[in-house]
């Protein structure tokens, strides 16, 4: 507490016993280094992360009054769970997800990378819940690992292209000029609802309709490239 900074700059941070409780205002900085354990990290202030591998068999949860942050040109690993019921920007370069890792949107998620990779190693998944969204960039940023949709994707800005899988029955809003594309792996849509006036691309790998029927609304776009 206090409105401070707690930062890791190098070595390892382990998390042991109960959670760890960033206060409101106060910031917790990974600029570098390992965390580990099997402690969580309460995130009630905000979250930075720059740097290093953010691991363990805890849980580090962005409470609904928190902020975070991935930002920076250095790749970084996830190989542990991360909940958030807050705020969580991903602005920065490539994140890797290694064995363990795993990313709950409950909250708001803003994929502002020019042209990253979110979850690249395809371990884990995404659960979004809350509202995964797009709000800026011209270019395309990656989700490389399992995209589960149950809440609302919104593609406001550039191009988000699913490269492993894409599932859930929730809504996609894709702005006019904007796409969502699948390519590669095996996706499956069950009664969504695809609006906005941009564009669902199947560009590759396996599109399946389960359920009930998907619905492309008037003024937006569905189109197929390739795949099946």
């Amino acid at each position: 507490s206090g409105g401070g900074t707690l930062e890791l700059a190098s070595g390892t941070l382990t998390l042991t016993g109960s959670a760890v409780n960033i206060s409101s205002g106060t910031m917790f900085h990974q600029s570098g280094g390992t965390v580990t354990g099997a402690g969580g990290l309460l995130v009630n202030g905000e979250y930075s992360f720059t740097d290093g591998t953010h691991g363990g068999t805890g849980t580090t949860t962005i409470s609904s009054t928190g902020n975070g942050s991935i930002t920076g040109a250095f790749s970084k690993t996830i190989s542990r769970m991360i909940v958030n019921d807050g705020s969580l920007v991903w602005s920065g370069a490539t994140v890797t997800f290694s064995s363990g890792a795993g990313l709950t949107n409950n909250g708001t998620f803003d994929a502002q990378s020019v042209s990253g990779v979110l979850g690249s190693g395809g371990n884990g998944s995404i659960v979004n819940n809350g509202t995964f969204s797009r709000t800026t960039g011209t270019v395309n940023a990656q989700i490389a690992t399992a995209f589960i949709n149950n809440g609302t994707t919104n593609i406001q800005s550039g191009t988000l292209q699913s490269t492993l899988s894409t599932s859930g029955s929730g809504a996609f809003v894709i702005n006019t000029g904007s796409k969502y594309i699948l390519s590669s792996g095996n996706h499956t849509l069950d009664g969504n609802t695809i609006s906005g006036g941009g564009t669902l691309e199947l560009a590759s790998g396996t599109l399946t309709l389960t359920g009930s029927p998907v619905n492309i609304t008037s003024g937006t776009l569905f189109h197929q490239n390739g795949g099946i």
